[in-house]
């Protein structure tokens, strides 16, 4: 999990980088959301519909206490230690602030105490603050562990019906197992909550483009953009993917921009600018923004192994090998990094034209890859890439032998010329 606005407790820690970039579906995050941390707030969960229940009395020490933590949290130089304490004597002399756990677990978070914050949210989260449970979801998710973030969430809305961070972390999870009646659901939930939630109308977007709709896509993204935030990286991200898909890439390169000059550290912008560029054969500007994109997310197999190819048009095999090797290591067999392997070798690597033994197993090793990559890739375009390569290679190793027998022949000659007998018959 990254955290966002690292200086400023007004700001939520919720960054959740949703799945999908170039090859799949788009990509942002669900925060940073607004938080109020020099005054309690209401934790009520109810409906318009239902009567909101009276806000309880706060003790007036209790609320100076905490109004003071949120104070030195936010200073210039904030003294986290100090405002840890101050929202602990808070919560001790008004258990009613039950806030001072939540944003106590998000100073730990800034702390660098993971430990710390987990025990907060959790104490929040029990208290009836679902952000508590949303938090812990999130640095759940941040640890790769899916299932338990997904349970964090739903506990969030058990505690909170309306908790809008909840229901579109929910609504992720849903559409990426296409699960799409429930991603909209959650959605709306989220909306009911604030009707003006920009995250709610990216992750709509997106709801809209992995279903194929791409004209209503974009009108979402549009309307998020021009009535809600112009300033939206997720939305512009989301936008750029669309007109990718509506081969309109011109105007998807100058969202993908938007998103990159509004977020420097937006991943699936940077990824999809680098495979654009690359595509019109800007190779030094591909390779820059596609090298920024491993540095976000090294272990991306998509921007690793399209870093690579850029690096091989450059002819900078070695980075080119280095990074094929790497996603294999990720994902042993992975039929594109086998297969951009087996052609490096096969293209790339000098070998001595008269060691004819080198280049007929490194030919036959190629053949192998490609014989491995045939079995298990999926990807029609890539089989009749790799079938070609076969076909050609079959040829090439007959070639290679031509020129072996060829060259034996010829050196049998030359030793008989030179022992002064007559050539063989």
């Amino acid at each position: 999990m990254s955290l966002s606005n690292k200086g400023h407790l007004t700001l939520a820690i919720i960054v959740t980088l949703l799945s999908a970039c170039g090859g799949g579906g788009p990509s942002g995050d669900l925060g940073p959301a607004p938080q109020d941390f020099t005054s309690p707030r209401s934790n009520g969960s109810s409906t318009p519909a239902q009567k909101k229940p009276s806000k309880p009395k706060i003790d007036r020490g209790a609320k100076q206490l905490f109004i003071l933590a949120g104070q030195v949290a936010n200073r210039a130089n904030p003294d986290y230690d100090r405002a840890l304490e101050l929202y602990q004597e808070a919560y001790e002399k008004d258990k009613n602030i039950r806030l001072a756990l939540y944003n106590a677990g998000l100073v730990c978070e800034l702390k660098g105490d993971e430990s710390c914050a987990r025990r907060f949210y959790e104490a929040a989260g029990n208290e009836g603050i679902g952000d508590g449970w949303v938090n812990l979801g999130l640095l759940a998710l941040a640890q790769g562990d899916r299932g338990q973030a997904e349970s964090l969430f739903n506990r969030a809305v058990g505690v909170e019906p309306l908790n809008g961070r909840a229901h579109l972390n929910l609504a992720m999870f849903a559409k990426e197992r296409r699960d799409f009646e429930f991603a909209m659901k959650s959605v709306r939930n989220a909306l009911k909550e604030d009707s003006t939630n920009a995250n709610a109308y990216d992750i709509l977007a997106q709801i809209y483009y992995a279903l194929g709709r791409y004209k209503l896509a974009l009108l979402v993204a549009d309307a998020g953009l021009s009535d809600l935030d112009p300033k939206h990286p997720g939305l512009w991200t989301t936008q750029g993917l669309i007109l990718l898909k509506m081969d309109d890439v011109i105007k998807a390169v100058r969202s993908f921009q938007m998103a990159v000059d509004l977020d420097p550290m937006n991943f699936a912008a940077r990824l999809n600018l680098g495979l654009i560029t690359f595509s019109y054969r800007d190779y030094e500007k591909s390779y820059q923004l596609l090298s920024e994109a491993v540095k976000l997310e090294p272990n991306n197999i998509e921007a690793v192994i399209s870093q690579a190819v850029v690096a091989r048009t450059l002819k900078r095999y070695d980075e080119a090998r280095a990074g094929y090797n790497k996603v294999l290591t990720l994902s042993p067999n992975h039929p594109g990094a086998t297969f951009n392997l087996a052609v490096l070798n096969q293209d790339y690597v000098e070998v001595d034209p008269n060691d004819f033994t080198k280049r007929l197993q490194m030919t036959q090793d190629a053949i192998t890859k490609y014989q491995t990559v045939l079995n298990s890739a999926k990807n029609e375009s890539l089989r009749k890439k790799v079938s070609l390569r076969i076909e050609e290679a079959k040829v090439i190793l007959e070639v290679i032998q031509v020129e072996k027998e060829s060259a034996a022949m010829e050196t049998e000659a030359a030793q008989q010329e030179g022992a002064g007998a007559p050539p063989a018959n």
